[in-house]
C-alpha cells in the first residue's frame, strides 16, 4: 500500500520533465487515465485514478526504431523494437517518488497516439521487489506451477517461449509464448513432444540477412524414455514443425551454442545405448539449413558429462565448463573452435561445478555458482565462487563470491554489466528465497543487492531479460506444492544500481 500511497502523491505534485533531446525533435503529450501497479499478488490490478503526462519523441527515433518518453522528470531507457507501425508505439515509463528516488517501472502496449485521451492500462512493478503472478493473471494455467527442466528462451519479437517440461502431473508437451507487455502468455495448439531437460536454442533462418527467426527445440526425456524427434518453432506465425526421429539427437541436459554462421552445436549430455545411460563427450552439430543432426569423431571433450555450460566467446571460439557424470563432478575448461571443429583444454577450475550458469561480458566467460560433488542423484556442496576464462585462459583468481551458496537457480542479465541470480537449491534440494546481484565490469566483487526476496522460494526455475527491463521467473519446484505457488515472479531492479 505504501507504493500506493507514494504514486498518487507523486501523481499530484509531479509535472512534465524537460526533453534531453535536440529542440527540433517535436513532442507530443497524452494522457492516460488509467494506472495498474502491481504492489501484491492480490493487489494487481490497483489504480491510482489520477492523470499521468508523458512526452513521446515522434519524429527523429522512428527511423532508427526506437521511441524515448520521459514521466515526471526522470528519463527512461529507449528499447529498439523490431518493427513500428504507423503512429503506433511503445511507451516504457519509469516514475520517482517525492524523494527522488526511483518508484517503479512499467510498461504499455502498442498504443494509437491518434486516440491519445483512451483509458490504457499501464503495468508497473515496484523496484527491488519480486511481484508473483496467479495463472489466472497470465494464463500459464497449472502446467507451469513446480515446473522444472522446461527452458525459456527470448524472441525477437520481445515475446517469450516456454517449452515442455515436468511438473508434479508428469511431462508436457504444452507450449506457451508470453508477452511482458501485457505480463500474459498465449497457449499453442500443437501435437508435439512431451519433453523435459531439452534445449531450446534460437536462430535465424537466413543468419546473413538475419531474417527466418526459429527456434531448434532437441533432445530431451519423458515417461517413453529420450525424445528423438526435434521441432522447429516459428514466431512469425506461433507453429511448430516436427522433424523425422534423429537418433543422435536423444539426449538431455546437453549446452547449446549458435555459431555466427547459423549452425548450432550441442555438447555433452546424457543418453541411452544398450539400456545403459551414457554420459557423452561428442560435441554434436545440427545444420540450420538442412536440418539434420551430425557428429565428428574427432572433436571430444575429454570426459563425458551433463549440465556443462557453454558460450560463443568471439573469434569463433566456444568455450565449454564443467559438468557431471554419474560418480563426478568436474573442472575441466575447453575451447572449441566453431571453423576447424577442434577441442582443447585450456585450464581448470579452483572448485568444479555442475547445475551452474555461465555468461559472457567483455570477452570473458563468469562461470556462477553449482554443486560441486555428486551422489547418486544427489548435487551436493553448493558453490558460492564466480570464476571466469577468456579464450584461451582459465583465470587463477575468483572473481567473486555469491553471499549465499547455491546450484539450479535461475539467472539473467538485468542490464548490460550485471547479472541478477534468483533462487536456488542450497545441496539439501531446500529452494532458496533470496536473489542477488552481482555487476561484472570491475576486477572486484561488487554485489549491489542481496535482500530481493521471491515470494516462493523455488529452484530450477528459468529466467530471461525482457524487452520491459523486466527481469521474468519461470516455474521452478518450491517446498510449497499447494495451488498457493506460483508460475511467474516479475522483478524490476534500480537502474541506479548500475551507474
Amino acid at each position: 500500500m505504501k507504493y500506493i500511497i507514494l504514486l498518487l502523491a507523486l501523481l499530484l505534485v509531479a509535472s512534465c520533465g524537460e526533453s534531453d533531446n535536440s529542440t527540433e525533435v517535436k513532442t507530443t503529450t497524452h494522457t492516460i487515465a488509467l494506472t495498474d501497479f502491481l504492489e501484491t499478488a492480490s493487489e494487481m490490478k490497483v489504480s491510482a485514478g489520477r492523470e499521468n503526462f508523458w512526452k513521446i519523441v515522434d519524429e527523429v527515433d522512428i527511423a532508427n526504431n526506437t521511441l524515448s518518453s520521459e514521466i515526471f522528470k526522470y528519463k527512461s531507457k529507449s528499447y529498439e523494437l523490431p518493427s513500428v507501425e504507423d503512429k503506433k508505439y511503445q511507451i516504457t515509463m519509469e516514475a520517482l517518488d517525492l524523494d527522488g528516488f526511483v518508484l517503479g517501472r512499467g510498461i504499455s502496449k502498442l498504443i494509437d497516439t491518434e486516440n491519445l485521451e483512451s483509458n490504457y492500462k499501464i503495468f508497473m512493478t515496484p523496484l527491488n521487489k519480486a511481484i508473483s503472478t496467479t495463472s489466472e493473471e497470465t494464463g500459464l494455467e497449472q502446467s507451469v506451477r513446480n515446473l522444472k527442466g522446461h527452458t525459456v528462451t527470448n524472441l525477437p519479437d520481445g515475446r517469450v517461449l516456454i517449452v515442455g517440461g515436468e511438473d508434479a502431473s508428469g511431462f508436457t508437451s504444452r507450449v506457451f509464448v508470453y508477452s511482458p507487455d501485457t505480463q500474459t502468455a498465449q497457449e499453442l495448439a500443437n501435437n508435439n513432444k512431451k519433453r523435459a531437460y531439452h534445449t531450446a536454442t534460437f536462430y535465424y533462418a537466413n543468419p546473413e540477412e538475419k531474417t527466418e527467426p526459429r527456434v531448434l527445440i532437441s533432445g530431451g526425456y519423458n515417461i517413453e524414455g529420450y525424445v528423438s524427434n526435434a521441432e522447429i518453432y516459428d514466431p512469425s506465425d506461433n507453429s511448430i514443425r516436427i522433424l523425422a526421429p534423429q537418433p543422435i539427437s536423444a539426449r538431455i541436459n546437453q549446452a547449446a551454442v549458435l555459431s555466427p554462421k547459423g549452425f548450432i552445436y550441442l555438447f555433452g549430455g546424457k543418453y541411452i545405448n544398450n539400456e545403459s545411460e551414457i554420459y557423452s563427450s561428442d560435441i554434436v552439430l545440427f545444420n540450420t539449413y538442412q536440418e539434420v543432426f551430425s557428429t565428428s569423431s574427432d572433436s571430444l571433450l575429454t570426459n563425458g558429462v551433463e549440465n556443462a555450460t557453454a558460450n560463443y566467446i568471439g573469434g569463433n571460439k566456444v568455450i565449454i565448463a564443467g559438468g557431471n557424470d554419474a560418480n563426478k563432478v568436474y573442472k575441466q575448461v575447453y575451447s572449441f573452435d566453431v571453423d576447424s571443429r577442434k577441442i582443447e583444454e585450456i585450464g581448470i577450475l579452483n572448485t568444479a561445478r555442475t547445475m551452474h550458469k555461465s555468461v559472457l561480458y567483455n570477452n570473458k566467460v563468469y562461470f556462477v555458482g553449482g554443486f560441486s560433488t555428486i551422489s547418486g542423484t544427489n548435487f551436493s556442496e553448493p558453490v558460492s565462487q564466480i570464476e571466469a576464462a577468456s579464450a584461451s585462459t582459465v583465470f587463477d583468481n575468483v572473481f567473486c563470491q555469491l553471499s549465499k551458496a547455491r546450484g539450479r537457480f535461475a539467472m539473467n542479465f538485468v542490464n548490460a554489466k550485471s547479472i541478477i541470480i534468483s533462487g536456488g537449491d542450497n545441496g539439501d534440494k531446500n529452494p532458496i528465497l533470496e536473489s542477488e546481484i552481482v555487476k561484472l565490469d570491475k576486477n572486484r566483487c561488487d554485489r549491489y543487492v542481496t535482500t530481493i526476496s521471491l515470494n516462493n522460494p523455488r529452484h530450477s526455475s528459468e529466467s530471461v531479460l525482457t524487452t520491459t527491463g523486466l527481469s521474468v521467473i519461470v516455474g521452478g519446484t518450491s517446498q510449497n506444492l499447494s495451488s498457493d505457488a506460483t508460475p511467474v515472479e516479475i522483478i524490476a531492479v534500480d537502474p541506479r544500481y548500475f551507474k
